[in-house]
């Protein structure tokens, strides 16, 4: 807290008060989670997509300088419109980034990796 006899105060500049690291996994996170939020939009891995991380959705981001640009992978059910919810997409992890994170937002690029039959029953190896 501030020290009125110092004559601060607790609302002083905010690059006063010290300095905020965001890591590259807390954006992808954040963009994974508000993909996977977006009506439409539907989880999917397979047995090997488990092993080598590539579920759906999933999320890399590239940070410089207080900017962030995304590229969302997603699946998406069928017969919901794919650019549509690519739209919604976009514009929902920009806004969460920007939001959560306070960093520039660049862009975020949507790739729909996967059309999925309604409903699509879950396999199991056996």
């Amino acid at each position: 807290m501030a020290d009125p006899a110092d004559g601060g105060t607790a609302t002083s500049e905010p690059g006063a008060r010290g300095r905020l690291t965001v890591r590259e996994r807390v954006a992808e996170q954040i963009s994974v989670r508000t993909a996977a939020q977006v009506p439409g939009t539907v989880a999917h891995a397979t047995a090997m997509d488990k092993v080598i991380r590539s579920a759906l959705p999933r999320a890399e981001v590239a940070l410089a300088a207080g900017h962030v640009h995304a590229t969302v992978h997603i699946a998406v059910a069928w017969p919901h419109p794919a650019a549509d919810i690519a739209a919604r997409v976009r514009e929902e992890v920009t806004n969460q980034l920007g939001t959560l994170t306070g960093l520039i937002v660049d862009g975020v690029d949507v790739s729909i990796d996967a059309v999925l039959p309604p409903d699509e029953p879950h396999r199991r190896v056996q």
